[in-house]
């Protein structure tokens, strides 16, 4: 049924099969990739000329289709420029690719295609079947298991015995290197879910189309922002001070060899946290904080909280303009620093 409102489709749209299922991978890769200039691999006969026909040989060419996706454009916008562009690549199949590299002259890599990294190799033919007198010719097709880019989607069309659309069977091969068994089934189910929205309603905004099964919906939306949990009932200087009671002679800093129990960081932490009180530090206040790394910073650092305060980092080395723009913008009551750190405070700025 698909397969039938496919063809439905691309004749409405004087396109062929081919077009429609370019358009839809194109969307595909540009939703997957957030690119919206997709180029994509596609062989052709090569035998432009009738006097050609009944050579023996291998004529086959490949095309580049490059094709910009605007995900405000209804899809049959983009079906069209698609067209387009087949149409204009077509006129130039007699181009030998090689000639194609060679002109343009990309970066090259032995990681990856020249030119393009997905092919799409659209299989419509019946297959070849002769009787002979005494002898039955069928092809038979070997399965290399070779990827030879990054992503090859080779549709095969069915047709019943008049003629009319029996289905569109499609194959994807891929570098083992690059993907997996299962992102690759997510690449095919999209691309489904594509084809499907496409004919059910031709001139849907192709960044409206709904990528995702009720599954993945429910695990982007919900699953994966389970975030809750149960929290404490008490604040950064709760959670210090009841570890202060309970180890008051553990080690709670160390620090170039030299080391400070909890009481001891504690009793620091509350000689520096009453000064900073009397100096007008507390509730919705907030101090600048320039001390290098040592044991000063930290203990600055839970002083300010203990007087209510919130620390704003300042870093000494850091440009004086850098840190005087920081300062304007949390405006501290002060700034908290050491002789050692020799930080250069703006005149506006109170240092403590």
């Amino acid at each position: 049924e698909l397969h039938r409102e496919l063809v439905a489709l691309a004749r409405t749209r004087n396109a062929s099969l081919f077009m429609v299922v370019h358009a839809a991978l194109s969307v595909l890769l540009a939703r997957m990739s957030g690119q919206d200039d997709i180029a994509i691999g596609t062989p052709v006969a090569g035998r432009g000329e009738q006097a050609l026909d009944d050579l023996i040989g291998m004529f086959v060419n490949t095309l580049v289709l490059r094709t910009d996706i605007d995900s405000g454009t209804p899809f049959t916008t983009h079906l069209a420029r698609a067209r387009d562009a087949a149409l204009g690549a077509f006129g130039h199949a007699d181009v030998p690719f090689e000639r194609l590299v060679e002109v343009l002259n990309p970066a090259r890599s032995t990681a990856r295609h020249p030119l393009f990294q997905v092919m799409l190799s659209f299989e419509n033919l019946r297959a070849a079947h002769v009787e002979l007198r005494g002898l039955t010719l069928d092809v038979l097709d070997i399965d290399t298991a070779v990827a030879r880019f990054d992503l090859q989607l080779t549709p095969t069309e069915d047709f019943a015995e008049d003629g009319t659309p029996n289905g569109l069977g499609a194959a994807f091969t891929y570098a083992t290197d690059l993907f997996d068994h299962a992102t690759v089934r997510g690449f095919a189910d999209r691309f489904v879910r594509i084809l499907e929205a496409v004919v059910r309603e031709p001139e849907v905004v192709v960044g409206d189309i709904d990528l995702l099964d009720a599954d993945e919906r429910l695990a982007v939306l919900e699953s994966w922002n389970d975030t809750a949990h149960e929290l404490e009932p008490a604040t950064l200087v709760d959670l210090f001070d009841a570890r202060v009671a309970t180890d008051p002679d553990a080690v709670a800093v160390a620090f170039e060899g030299e080391q400070l129990t909890y009481a001891d960081f504690d009793a620091r932490v509350n000689r520096l946290a009453r000064h900073l009180i009397s100096q007008g530090v507390g509730p919705e206040t907030t101090v600048g904080l320039a001390v290098r790394r040592s044991f000063d910073l930290l203990v600055g650092m839970y002083a300010i909280v203990k007087a209510g305060g919130a620390y704003v980092p300042l870093d000494p080395d850091q440009p004086a303009d850098r840190n005087a723009y920081i300062l304007g913008t949390a405006a501290p009551v002060a700034v908290l620093t050491t002789t050692r750190d020799a930080f250069e405070s703006p005149a506006a700025a109170r240092t403590i």
